[in-house]
C-alpha cells in the first residue's frame, strides 16, 4: 500500500505555504458561514414584505368589547404562499388566519382579537406567523392595548349583518362608566361617511355615567362587505379614544366572484379564458364587457338567469410585465367590476 511521503520542502518556505492555506481555508469558511446566515435573513425579508404593517396599537379599549385588527398581506410573488399556523405570546390576544393559501396577487389577513373579558390593564403580545410554502419563514406581528375596567359597552360590537342596498339601518348601544362624576363623551368619530352616530346622556351620579348611542348606516352605503371602527372620544386626558368595531354587508342588486380573476402566467399570443360568476337577486341578462386593456375580451351569454357565467379571455402581447386591470360587466341590473391580474412572460 502506497503511503504519503512527508513534506520535503525546506523549512523557510513552510510557514508561507501554511499561511496561504490557512488564508484560503479561512476565506472559504467565512463565505460558507455568510451564505448560511444569509438564508434565514432573506427568508424573513421576503415574507415580511407581504404585510402592509407588522405592528398595531389598539389604544384604550372598553372592557368586554370586541376589538380586533386585520394585518393584511398580499402575495406579490409567482409562487403560491401557504400559511401553516399562527400563535400568540399572550392569552390576551387570539390570532386567526383569514385565508391560508394565497395565489399570485391574492390578499389575505391575520386577525388579532383582544380578550377584553379576561384581561385588563396594559397588554402586549407578539403573534408569530409560520409560512411553510414556497419556503419556510416566520413573521412577527406585534400588538399592544390598554384594556379599561371603568368603561363597558353593550353590545360589545356593532354588527349590522346583511342589509339590502338602499335601506337605512341602526343599532342602539349603551356606554357605562364608573369613576369620576365629571366624565363625559365629547364626540363620536367615524372614518366612514356612511355611518353616523346619535348620542344621549341617560344618567350621572355617584361616580357613574351612562349614555345611549345609536349607530346608523345610511341608505347611501355602497354594496359590499364593510369593516370599520368608530371612536368614542371622552374628556379623559389620560386615555385615548375608545374604539368600537362596526361590520356588516350591503347586498347589491348583483355581485361578482371571484373579486380578483387571476390568469397566472400567460404566454404572449396564447389566449387564456377564465370565468367570472355573477349573481343577482332576480333574473338578469349580461349586456356587455369592457376593459382598458385591448388584450382583454369578454363574451355575453344570451340568456336571462339569476346566475351568469361570463367568459373573460386574455390574449397577451408586448413585453414581459405584470398585468392588472379592471373589467366592467354591464347587466340589466346595473354594472359590476372585476379585477383581472396576470403575469405576461417573455
Amino acid at each position: 500500500m502506497t503511503r504519503l511521503s512527508p513534506m520535503t520542502h525546506s523549512t523557510q518556505f513552510q510557514p508561507q505555504v501554511n499561511q496561504r492555506l490557512n488564508g484560503k481555508l479561512s476565506g472559504l469558511l467565512l463565505a460558507l458561514l455568510m451564505s448560511i446566515l444569509a438564508v434565514p435573513c432573506s427568508a424573513q425579508d421576503w415574507a415580511a414584505k407581504m404585510f402592509e404593517v407588522t405592528s398595531h396599537d389598539f389604544g384604550s379599549v372598553a372592557r368586554g368589547s370586541k376589538v380586533e385588527y386585520a394585518f393584511e398581506l398580499t402575495n406579490g410573488f409567482r409562487e403560491t404562499v401557504h400559511i401553516a399556523s399562527v400563535r400568540s405570546s399572550c392569552g390576551c390576544t387570539s390570532p386567526r388566519i383569514v385565508k391560508d393559501t394565497l395565489e399570485t396577487y391574492e390578499t389575505g389577513a391575520i386577525i388579532a382579537e383582544l380578550n377584553t373579558v379576561s384581561f385588563q390593564g396594559s397588554k402586549n403580545a407578539t403573534i408569530t406567523v409560520v409560512i411553510d410554502q414556497p419556503y419556510r419563514a416566520e413573521v412577527q406581528l406585534r400588538v399592544s392595548a390598554y384594556i379599561r375596567s371603568d368603561v363597558v359597552l353593550e353590545p360589545s360590537e356593532a354588527t349590522f349583518g346583511d342589509i339590502e342596498q338602499g335601506e337605512a339601518h341602526e343599532i342602539p348601544m349603551t356606554i357605562s362608566y364608573a369613576g369620576r362624576n365629571d366624565w363625559q363623551v365629547v364626540d363620536v368619530r367615524s372614518a366612514s361617511e356612511d355611518l353616523e352616530a346619535e348620542l344621549v346622556e341617560t344618567s350621572r351620579g355617584n361616580g357613574r355615567v351612562g349614555y345611549r348611542m345609536v349607530l346608523r348606516l345610511r341608505d347611501s352605503a355602497p354594496a359590499g362587505a364593510f369593516r370599520t371602527v368608530v371612536h368614542v372620544v371622552t374628556n379623559d386626558r389620560n386615555s385615548g379614544p375608545i374604539p368600537i368595531l362596526v361590520e356588516g354587508r350591503v347586498r347589491g342588486a348583483i355581485t361578482a366572484s371571484p373579486a380578483v380573476l387571476s390568469f397566472g402566467e400567460v404566454t404572449p399570443g396564447e389566449p387564456v379564458t377564465k370565468k367570472a360568476i355573477l349573481r343577482g337577486h332576480q333574473p338578469f341578462t349580461v349586456l356587455g364587457v369592457s376593459a382598458h386593456e385591448a388584450s382583454l375580451t369578454g363574451e355575453t351569454p344570451e340568456v336571462e338567469n339569476e346566475v351568469q357565467f361570463v367568459p373573460i379571455t386574455l390574449t397577451a402581447s408586448g413585453p414581459a410585465r405584470r398585468l392588472q386591470d379592471k373589467i366592467t360587466i354591464e347587466t340589466s341590473l346595473g354594472p359590476v367590476e372585476v379585477t383581472v391580474v396576470g403575469d405576461i412572460k417573455e
